[in-house]
């Protein structure tokens, strides 16, 4: 309440700096309650506002985007941290907040799996803590965050010996975070090198260290929990299993959830209650799928943003057009003083201007308003059925495999039986094929990723599950694209290959994607049949649904195809006019 008065004053004073600072107050107040929805938006807005102030502290603007990339790394949005990230390396020469950036972007690049781009990053940040004095704190953070990314890619030694290195840097009284980070770093490294009990030794004293830290406390629990679990303590493991869903559950962390609800689906499955076993792995399931709902209705969000723009714009130009024929209007009775003859010309003149722009705003708008009626109606239905397929039918067969294992887990001869075996499998493969489908009409990888690593991975799938090899380029991107934009390009890539695997009979093909300033570009090419362009675009090939996006996004495509000598497909959009 004092925290909202303040910045009700501030606002009234309209001092941006004051404001911001209410916003940040406001924002670690969230964040001590690990609200971390309401977080980000509190430190975005106060960001917004610092970057507005007079004078302008660059300091406190930094930290601002690092609490904002901070933010959103606890919540999983690993690439949107990213570009806050990019931006204060950017933008600021300070040694001390430089290497700070630089440690976190390695810690982003690590939880997207790109462990070369992480090492360079704690790189950057190891030569900028040891040649300038002033940064010689960061020292042992830095080395136990190599440590992890080092475990990561497998490299047990390596990391073993950073933890050790930031234990002696830390020296001998060092915060609690950081010898809590140090002590669960050693701890998953003995873990990984086959020595579970100097493992426990060290999360136990990671543990000892959380009081006032629940999100600590729920990690070193369930690093504990997984141990006792992996070497069949299983008392022990549901006593450290139970005490990290008791931590998580104020977390709101979704992703920790479903890690713990598995190993607790594991414990059960192990200890032969198989009743519980399946209730955890559908908790886990339904927590996964939330996840995944958070991200939709945000870009759900995004999109009403955008269409509320579009509608103030709209509204703006009809206003303009007043306005204008108002001047028209004011021209023409000063003409009719000045000369009939005139003034009557002026009056045709700017009637037929008038005429024929309102003709094609008009059109332009129907053009626009029954494109996107289409194709939000395509998506609803999508969305609809995948839903379906993902909730009912693919519940419906995860529930029935859980049950072929507890069967498999009581009647061992039956599934030692080749009957047995190709029943399994055959279920494996149809909730494969379920799962693939509901994801292609409902692109969930769009919405996490963005429009090149969704491509990358559908196509990535294709070639996976077919004799279609498929090379896939990307190049210029650094910024998400508008989200409408994004679905529609990602729609006419998605229907582009599967007209390649259903009527080109090709080997091989290439997808590109490319943005260069203003102008998106995209080629799709394979070595099939060919087709006769004349004819494809009514014979059901898709080719007329694709001009119809590509027309809806005011962007122009081309085919080019001979019998025998495969197919190219180009499209080309400019930015500046979607």
């Amino acid at each position: 309440m004092l925290f909202r008065m303040a910045l009700n004053r501030s606002l009234l004073l309209n001092d941006n700096r004051k404001i911001a600072e209410s916003l940040l107050a406001m924002g670690n107040l969230y964040a001590h309650t690990q609200d971390y929805e309401a977080t980000s938006k509190y430190y975005g807005q106060a960001l917004a506002f610092a970057m507005k102030a007079a004078p302008r502290d660059e300091r406190f603007i930094q930290m601002l985007r690092n609490n904002v990339a901070m933010t959103y790394t606890y919540m999983g949005l690993h690439r949107e941290a990213a570009e806050y990230y990019y931006a204060g390396i950017a933008s600021t020469g300070v040694p001390v907040v430089k290497a700070a950036l630089y440690l976190n972007l390695s810690i982003t690049q690590s939880a997207l799996g790109d462990y070369g781009k992480a090492l360079h990053y704690i790189g950057e940040a190891e030569h900028i803590a040891i040649h300038y004095a002033g940064v010689a704190h960061l020292r042992p953070y830095i080395y136990v965050n190599k440590g992890d990314i080092l475990l990561s890619r497998g490299d047990a030694d390596s990391a073993l010996q950073a933890g050790l290195q930031a234990l002696q840097l830390a020296g001998a009284h060092p915060p609690k975070d950081l010898l809590h980070e140090i002590y669960t770093l050693l701890g998953k490294v003995y873990m990984h090198k086959g020595m579970p009990e100097r493992a426990l030794g060290y999360h136990r004293k990671a543990l000892a260290l959380t009081a006032g830290f629940p999100m600590g406390h729920m990690r070193s629990s369930l690093a504990l929990g997984t141990i006792y679990l992996d070497i069949r303590q299983y008392d022990s493991a549901e006593h450290y299993l139970a005490a990290a869903l008791q931590q998580a559950g104020g977390t709101r962390l979704p992703q920790e959830l479903v890690e713990i609800h598995n190993r607790l689906a594991d414990l059960y499955l192990a200890t032969h209650r198989y009743r519980e076993a399946v209730g955890q792995l559908q908790t886990a399931t339904t927590l996964k799928d939330s996840a995944v709902n958070i991200e939709k209705m945000r870009f759900v969000n995004l999109m009403d943003i955008k269409y509320q723009t579009a509608e103030k714009n709209k509204e703006l130009a009809e206003k303009q057009l007043l306005i204008a024929q108002q001047h028209a209007y004011i021209v023409r009775k000063n003409m009719w003083i000045a000369g009939l003859s005139v003034a009557a010309l002026l009056v045709i003149a700017g009637s037929w201007l008038f005429y024929g722009y309102r003709q094609r705003l008009q059109q332009h708008r129907e053009e626009i308003t029954a494109w996107r009626a289409r194709a939000e109606g395509e998506e609803q239905e999508r969305t609809r059925i995948a839903r379906e397929l993902h909730d009912s039918i693919g519940g419906a067969l995860s529930t029935m495999k859980m049950y072929f294992s507890l069967v498999r887990k009581q009647h061992a001869a039956l599934a030692a039986t080749a009957d047995y075996r190709e029943a399994m499998q055959l279920l494996d493969h149809t909730l494969i094929e379920v799962r693939n489908t509901a994801h292609n009409l409902m692109p969930e990888l769009l919405l996490r990723h963005g429009l090149p690593e969704a491509v990358r991975i559908f196509c990535r799938n294709i070639t996976t599950g077919s004799d279609l090899k498929i090379d896939y380029q990307y190049y210029g991107f650094r910024d998400r694209l508008d989200g409408n934009l994004e679905l529609a390009v990602y729609r006419i890539i998605q229907e582009l290959v599967q007209n390649i695997r259903k009527h080109a009979q090709a080997t091989q093909a290439l997808v590109q994607l490319s943005q260069h300033h203003h102008i998106l570009s995209g080629t799709v090419e394979d070595n099939g049949i060919g087709m006769d362009t004349d004819t494809a675009r009514h014979d059901g090939l898709g080719l007329e649904s694709i001009g119809h996006r590509i027309s809806g996004l005011h962007g122009t495509f081309s085919v080019r195809s001979a019998k025998g000598k495969g197919t190219t497909v180009y499209f080309e959009i400019n930015l500046q006019n979607v």
